[in-house]
């Protein structure tokens, strides 16, 4: 017969064993789901690398041109630009990209605008939120493929979308594949919502008001 010091224990390390079987799955799934990494991964890091460097060394200027803007800045040594990320930062960006979009649509959107990686990956999923809000989950995240350039948009501006948002991204869709005479123009119209938000100038809006 067991005294009831002895029942004390017994619970008590039963309450132990539990304690730590339940810290131990809570690790291993964890260290499950940090290990869902796409399999398209690589190819997107290799589609950024060809377009921009992950060593800020290699490159110190960077012209504007590649954003439909006809000019190259200099920056010094210790500036920090846009590109200016790491091979993991661009691999935890892609596969945010992937659990919101699927891998087929970010690495589309990763194709056609290699810089949405250095975007800031947080804004992601409120970005989303905010765009399905307005015209349904799966009909933003098509938006999105065709203008990805809606990845850098804050989502209290995502919150402002309004129909010319949907639009643009048709007309931005249509346009692909396009010439290299048209390319500058394709870039232009895919930063207008980062431009947008940045100088808080409603482009899109006033285009298609005058329409």
């Amino acid at each position: 017969m067991l005294t009831v010091p002895t029942m004390f224990r017994y619970m008590f390390l039963v309450c132990v064993l539990l304690a730590s079987a339940t810290r131990v799955s809570a690790f291993f799934q964890k260290a499950a789901g940090a290990a869902k990494i796409s399999p398209l991964t690589e190819e997107a890091l290799m589609i950024y690398e060809q377009k921009y460097s992950f060593d800020k060394q290699q490159s110190k200027n960077v012209s504007l041109g590649q954003f439909g803007m006809p000019m190259k800045v200099e920056y010094k040594e210790d500036s920090k630009r846009l590109t200016d990320i790491s091979k993991q930062n661009a691999k935890v960006c892609f596969n945010e990209l992937v659990k919101l979009y699927g891998d087929e649509r970010a690495l589309d959107m990763v194709k056609f605008l290699p810089i949405c990686l250095s975007f800031n990956k947080d804004n992601f999923g409120p970005q989303l939120d905010k765009f399905s809000d307005k015209f349904g989950l799966e009909e933003s995240k098509d938006m999105v493929r065709r203008n990805p350039g809606l990845l850098a948009v804050k989502p209290t501006d995502a919150e402002k979308s309004d129909d010319s948002t949907m639009v643009f991204s048709y007309i931005i869709g249509y346009t692909r594949p396009i010439s290299s005479v048209g390319l500058p123009l394709l870039l232009l119209l895919l930063l207008t919502p980062a431009i947008e938000s940045v100088t808080g100038v409603p482009i899109r809006s006033t285009l298609f008001g005058g329409l």
